[in-house]
């Protein structure tokens, strides 16, 4: 017999203990005494912190220990208490539950920072962008912010911290948002309080030069230009210099602080031996991404005789053909999104891959880490980044004589792989458009186009300059550009006009599809090249669609881009080394038309039978370079001549860096150690002997390393010995200019936060008869769901979005059990895997165990026809929805098990009030009935910056004055289809612009829409109308993520049912920031306002019969108010932008699947941990609607 209800959650947290690794069992009488302790409230908060530090490695035990403690205290503590067990629940990204502690801390103290920090963290990783940055905002709004050269005090300093981090947050997820400005402003307020911060710095410089925001080294604050150069990234400093050894520095200087110099080797030595070569490639840009595009006939043409291809892939699945022919050519598709990099390490190491190839550099979403840990015993990089990677592990880097002169190689930390003829592989099958008119691009018919469609964050000052001489120049001409963000727009603008050049001669292309980009070519005359950074794929295409390309080439790889391809082109009269030499090689070619056909049939002539566009080629030289370094590895005594080189050369041993780059990496190893004066010594004695040139290298570090201990003196003179030999260098100068006062960085702590220590009671001890107690019992749930997987059908959506949830949870362990289908068609859909859902759910979904008999705790129900049968021996519930209401037969069913069904702890799900009073009429009683919403995956389902939504209404052929109604429910009597037909015809007529998307239901509900829809047509008498015929278009069945891009691009959603029981694609609608046009008083009532919907009126109609069935109730649009709906969207815009976003990110906000899950998951999991009926829980779950606010 238990004592006291406590033992039931020490049953789950003792039970915790054991399945803890590495946990000794000698200490199991501890902890259990702990929780005895802390149950009877005998545990101060300052002990209960103390303790809990000691079980920091097992995540499971502290939890359980903190909600034990919270369960028998109130008081001051409580706060920190939730907020300490919200960041142990973060760190196992138990999303839900760290999100419900952190806003309980706030409740308790609305006052707290970190907590308030942590909860946008968390909301961020759950996918809800808006809200944690709303978070975040929130400690800046809500602080009292001192300047920063005020700042004195521990008080201070903490808030400080604080607002930096928050305003660090918001930049960073801005910018991954598209919202440059936003994110700059954020970074420069982060700076201004606290110009210590390195990764700020670097991010800010960047957004800076997305924007065109020029000079991108303005101080901030105390952040001086000097500190600036010091802190700019690898990738940003490709746009400042073309010195291949700053970017070597700033490599270097990156790698040394993002990865560990002791991490262990994974891969042998020597390789392995397979009968065929295992090359992996390793990337998150299978996608529309220019890497992809490059690269996606290397993998059609690899012999697959010889070499077994593997693509390891974290890449978004944009649906796109081109991702579809990279993951179709490869041999082995492995996704590893959501993998740390030491999993995915892990598991290339287990593939046993001979070589891998990282496409990513230190580019977004790098995996550098794992690089570092060696999973393939050869290592190269290509195309990701354009510079040196300064990564330990990569061993080599590809390109060709060109790209990477023999004299400059000792700038890389990798050794070049020469290719004979071209470092860049391209795709021979990529389509264009037909040649669109100059007047459809803006353009004026007659003048001169220079075109540089090159990303904005390319474009610098001097070469704007040189680009607005240019224009001054030849006055009968226009310069075409990509209009990346607005605010690189409007800088550009302004640019031009203080160097008295019309704006207006500056032309703007917004983003499009590739086949459309790639047309824009054939209307332009001439391309600009940018440097240093030059184009790569950008110049790729524009050569393929045979327009020459101007370009000026420099000392590194970013600036020589543009140059390779044009010297492998046979047209190295288009590469120019200074700006001016660039300015009059423009001018005279805007002059000389004759120059321009002859480079063009030289352009044509390579794209027939030069080697530029010889992917086949390319991809068997490329393979001679594989088989060479794999029998080197497997020989390292003999040297190997590649065949593909038109210089052979000798491989020793693989990828041996230069002397000053294995000197750099081993003082890195010594430093990790904590032998700094071993890294200082090694410095010493190498520089006594170095002759390299590379001694400037060894002095900064050095001079880094004597700063940081505290050597002024000696960092002094290092610092001047690196400016004597690089004059230039100006993080040397800029490290110098910072003495003698060291420069210090305050690591932040991350976790809970810690009391002070005081001494513990003594322990009580627990009897051996109640541990054994304890471990008799099971602490997950067992849930059993029976229902419908792998359609595109919202019962089978459902189900499916549950068990995406609950298979993230501690408390349920899930079987599956699939219930037979309603149509033979369904079943065929099935076996094709057409679930709609992306890549990530399917590969969640595809883990949850196929039940084959094994026992179980509780029941979920989600299959039609309904069946309220009960289980003898566990609690049961039932997804019931209902649109129209249960007829007679349906209660007839129903009614002989109803009694058992309840008296055996049944009860019935169901997701709107409309629905639950349906039920209600029906004669089930309103305490068996648990009203909870469906959720909208927000993740899948979201809104479209305003240049992705134009790009996609112009690939559907849609101009920017069209008005779109959207509607995709299925063509059945209670959706109201007829009406939307009769409505629109009616607005057609007054409103000739306005469009109507209908999705078609043929695959899921057997019934023609398109049918549907000529049916009506005809019916009123407009069927040879070929306007509107033409206006209204019926979409074949399509995925979520297609779905989503018709909620995006449409204006509104209309849905003039007559009844439903949720309707999932209005919520759908909303979230992506599309308003609707609704019935007023159906089930949609729950989530849609004023605020985000235009509602028809509507008659009620309560038991009526409609065709010889009894209707419980629905509700009668009146065709009137519709049509007064769909004009007034049509002459004007009744809801602004900023409403749009948001009412989107409310529902977003509102409407989790997260939140659902877990409702419906208490009705077992509560109920079995307390022993309470279905009935006594009903006030946990949401009763009510959660309107938008």
């Amino acid at each position: 017999m238990r004592d006291h209800p406590a033992d039931r959650l020490q049953s789950i947290t003792v039970t915790a203990f054991y399945q803890e690794p590495n946990v000794p069992t000698h200490s199991l009488s501890d902890y259990t005494s702990w929780i005895e302790r802390t149950w009877q409230g005998q545990v101060s908060f300052t002990e209960l912190v103390t303790y809990a530090e000691t079980l920091n490695s097992h995540p499971a035990l502290c939890a359980a220990l903190y909600r034990t403690w919270l369960q028998r205290n109130t008081g001051v503590f409580n706060s920190v208490a939730w907020f300490n067990l919200g960041v142990i629940l973060f760190a196992e990204n138990n999303l839900i539950d760290s999100i419900e502690a952190f806003q309980k801390a706030l409740a308790l103290s609305p006052a707290f920072p970190q907590a308030r920090i942590n909860l946008g963290l968390a909301l961020e990783r759950q996918g809800n962008a808006e809200a944690a940055i709303e978070q975040w905002q929130a400690v800046v709004e809500n602080a009292i912010t001192p300047e920063a050269d005020q700042n004195t005090g521990p008080n201070q300093a903490d808030q400080i911290k604080n607002l930096t981090m928050a305003l660090n947050n918001i930049g960073r997820l801005q910018e991954t948002r598209r919202q440059y400005q936003a994110a700059t402003q954020a970074l420069e307020k982060s700076l201004q309080l606290d110009p210590d911060q390195p990764d700020a710095i670097h991010h800010l410089i960047f957004q800076r030069q997305k924007q065109c925001q020029w000079p991108v080294y303005a101080p901030v604050g105390k952040v001086t230009e000097a500190v600036l150069h010091e802190h700019t990234s690898a990738l940003a400093m490709l746009n400042i210099s073309d010195a291949p050894e700053a970017q070597l520095t700033a490599a270097l200087n990156y790698s040394r602080r993002k990865i560990p110099a002791d991490l262990p080797r994974l891969s042998p030595a020597n390789g392995y031996r397979h009968d065929k070569i295992r090359v992996a490639y390793c990337s998150s840009d299978f996608c529309t991404h220019p890497v992809a595009m490059l690269t996606v006939e290397l993998f059609e043409h690899h012999d697959k005789n010889r070499f077994e291809t593997y693509a390891f892939c974290w890449s978004p699945d944009d649906g796109s053909t081109l991702r579809q022919r990279i993951l179709s050519a490869v041999d082995h598709y492995i996704p590893v999104h959501g993998k740390s990099d030491d999993e995915v390490a892990q598991l290339i190491r287990q593939h046993e891959i001979d070589i891998l190839i990282d496409l990513q550099g230190q580019t977004s979403g790098a995996k550098t880490r794992m690089l570092a840990m060696r999973p393939a015993p050869m290592q190269i990089t290509y195309l990701g980044l354009p510079a040196t990677t300064g990564l330990p592990g990569i061993d080599y880097v590809i390109a060709d004589r060109y790209l990477i002169p023999e004299e400059y190689a000792r700038f890389y930390s990798e050794k070049p792989l020469y290719m004979p003829d071209v470092y860049q592989v391209s795709d021979r099958k990529r389509e264009h458009s037909p040649a669109p008119t100059r007047k459809d691009c803006g353009l004026p018919a007659r003048k001169f186009v220079f075109c540089s469609f090159n990303n904005n964050h390319k474009y610098t000052l001097e070469v704007f300059t040189t680009w607005m001489n240019i224009l001054r120049r030849v006055p009968n001409s226009v310069l075409w550009l990509l209009a990346d963000n607005p605010w690189a727009r409007e800088n550009l603008q302004k640019q031009a006009k203080a160097q008295g050049i019309d704006p207006k001669r500056l032309v703007f292309a917004e983003r499009t599809m590739p086949a459309d980009y790639l047309a824009r070519y054939l209307v332009a005359d001439l391309f600009l090249d940018t440097f240093p950074f030059n184009a790569g794929t950008t110049a790729n295409d524009a050569l393929w669609m045979g327009l020459p390309v101007l370009t000026m080439s420099g000392r590194s790889f970013a600036s020589r881009m543009a140059g390779a391809l044009l010297t492998a082109a046979d047209l190295p009269e288009l590469i120019t080394h200074d700006l001016q030499t660039y300015e009059d090689k423009a001018v005279a070619l805007a002059a000389d038309a004759k120059a321009r056909k002859t480079m063009r049939q030289k352009l044509a002539l390579a794209k027939e039978s030069g080697p530029l566009f010889d992917s086949l080629r390319f991809t068997r030289n490329l393979e001679q370079q594989y088989i060479a370094l794999v029998s080197e590895l497997q020989n390292p005594s003999q040297h190997i001549n590649i065949s593909a080189q038109p210089e052979p050369t000798k491989l020793g041993e693989p990828a041996q860096p230069n002397p000053i780059i294995a000197t750099v990496q081993e003082a890195e190893a010594l430093q990790a150690r904590g032998d700094t004066q071993g890294a200082i010594q090694l410095y010493r004695q190498w520089l006594e002997h170095a002759h390299s040139g590379d001694e400037w290298i060894a002095q900064f570090n050095l001079g880094v390393l004597l700063r940081d201990g505290g050597d002024i003196t000696g960092a002094q003179q290092a610092f001047q010995a690196v400016l004597k030999q690089k004059p230039d260098f100006v993080q040397a100068r800029a490290a110098l200019g910072k003495l003698p006062a060291p420069v210090t960085t305050e690591s932040q702590k991350h976790g809970a936060i810690i009391g002070p220590l005081q001494t513990n009671s003594p322990i009580s001890t627990k009897s051996k008869e109640q541990i054994t107690q304890i471990f008799s019992e099971t602490p997950k749930i067992k849930l059993l769901v029976e229902g419908w997987r792998g359609i595109n059908h919202s019962f089978a959506l459902v189900n499916q979005y549950h068990l995406y949830e609950w298979m993230r949870s501690s408390q349920l362990h899930i079987y599956h059990r699939d219930m037979p289908l309603l149509f033979s068609h369904w079943e065929t859909n099935k076996n094709r895997g057409n679930t709609g859902l992306p890549g990530t759910y399917s590969q969640r979904l595809a883990q949850v165990q196929h039940w084959s008999g094994q026992t179980y705790d509780a029941c979920f129900r989600i299959y039609s026809p309904v069946t309220l049968a009960p289980d003898d021996k566990h609690p049961v519930s039932t997804f019931l929805v209902t649109e129209l209401g249960l007829d007679e037969t349906q209660i007839a069913h129903f009614r002989p098990n109803l009694k058992a069904y309840f008296n055996m702890g049944g009860n019935i799900v169901t997701p709107s009030h409309w629905s639950k009073e349906r039920i209600i009429e029906a004669g089930i009683p309103a305490e068996h009935i648990h009203l909870i919403s469906h959720g909208v995956a927000s993740n899948i389902f979201h809104p479209m910056h305003s240049d992705e939504r134009a790009i996609h209404r112009q690939r559907l052929g849609f101009d920017r004055e069209a008005v779109i109604f959207l509607n995709v429910a299925a063509p059945i009597w209670n959706k109201g289809l007829d009406l939307l037909i009769q409505a629109f015809v009616q607005c057609f007529h007054q409103n000739p612009h306005t469009r109507l998307l209908i999705k078609d239901q043929q695959a899921v509900y057997g019934i023609s829409t398109k049918d549907t829809v000529l049916r009506e047509i005809t019916l009123l008498g407009e069927s040879k109308n070929e306007s509107l015929l033409n206006a209204i278009r019926v979409i074949p069945d399509l995925n979520l993520l297609q779905l989503r891009e018709l909620y995006c691009i449409a204006d509104y959603y209309v849905s003039p049912y007559r009844a439903e029981g949720f309707n999932l694609p209005v919520i759908e609608a909303l979230v992506c920031g599309t308003p609707v046009i609704v019935t007023e008083g159906g089930a949609t009532q729950d989530f849609c306002s004023e605020k985000n919907a235009l509602f028809i009126e509507a008659v009620p109609y309560r038991n009526v019969k409609i065709n010889d069935r009894h209707v419980n109730a629905y509700q009668a649009p009146i065709l009137d108010s519709l049509i007064t709906h769909l004009n007034v969207c049509a002459q004007d815009k009744p809801f602004s932008e900023s409403q749009r976003l948001q009412n989107a990110a409310s529902i977003a906000k509102n409407f989790t699947w997260a939140k659902a899950a877990d409702t419906i998951s208490r009705l077992f999991t509560q109920s079995n941990d307390c022993n309470t009926s279905t009935s006594q829980i009903t006030g946990a779950l949401h009763e009510e609607p959660q309107y938008c606010n």
